[in-house]
């Protein structure tokens, strides 16, 4: 199985790499970014294929193109954070977050192998609001904004007839090396609940290798595919 990774020099990405390049079902490793990625620690080489692209909100070239045929999946972990988001003008945000996202789904799905539909899992937020009316109290543009991502997605699908495959992930806070004692302020404020990086990149993984079990997953539904994926493993 040939899998396409973004973000992967990111928390969840480098994770999802990581797993995927030990993963025995998974030939190659496609991992596109705006820089070089390299091999995690503890992960096998032979598999990994890091793509250059600038600028992810514009057609690819026919060389990435080629690079990304035949691709049965795709994790998308491409997105800037709500608190890197508060120093950036709300459309290069927007670039970034929407732009990026639907141009590569749309590409990656004219090239995809024909055998399976090709699954696309997209990383998005617990907070992120799919109703554009509802008033919210906390950073409502952006997380309006993500919720029209996962419209999109979930719309195109529908418009591809069977051949695309979207599952939006919402986690809360992504604890790792003690990152989550830092928000804890933030945890008791909105309800969130917490998921280790491992255990969402292996629900991750494990999605879109198996199938999904329904187009949107919560925290808890992530942290009991992951537990098991990873216990399995």
């Amino acid at each position: 199985m040939k899998i396409i990774l973004t973000g992967a020099t990111g928390l969840v990405g480098a994770e999802c790499v990581r797993l995927a390049l030990n993963n025995p079902q998974i030939t190659e490793v496609v991992a596109l970014a705006r820089k070089p990625v390299t091999v995690p620690d503890g992960a096998s080489r032979s598999k990994l294929r890091s793509v250059v692209v600038e600028d992810l909100s514009q057609e690819y070239s026919e060389d990435v193109k080629e690079q990304l045929s035949g691709a049965h999946a795709c994790i998308w972990n491409l997105a800037i954070t709500p608190s890197k988001a508060r120093a950036l003008p709300a459309n290069d945000v927007s670039k970034v977050c929407l732009d990026y996202t639907m141009t590569g789904i749309k590409t990656m799905a004219s090239v995809a192998s024909t055998e399976v539909p090709f699954r696309f899992v997209y990383t998005s937020g617990a907070l992120s609001e799919r109703d554009p009316s509802k008033s919210l109290w906390l950073n409502p543009e952006y997380r309006k904004m993500r919720g029209e991502v996962e419209n999109r997605l979930l719309d195109y699908a529908v418009d591809t007839a069977g051949k695309v495959e979207v599952q939006v992930t919402k986690p809360g806070l992504i604890d790792h090396a003690g990152r989550f004692a830092a928000a804890r302020t933030l945890l008791s404020a909105t309800g969130l609940s917490n998921i280790n990086v491992s255990e969402l990149a292996a629900a991750e993984l494990n999605q879109a290798l198996g199938g999904f079990d329904k187009d949107t997953l919560m925290t808890t539904d992530l942290v009991r595919i992951g537990r098991e994926a990873l216990w399995n493993s």
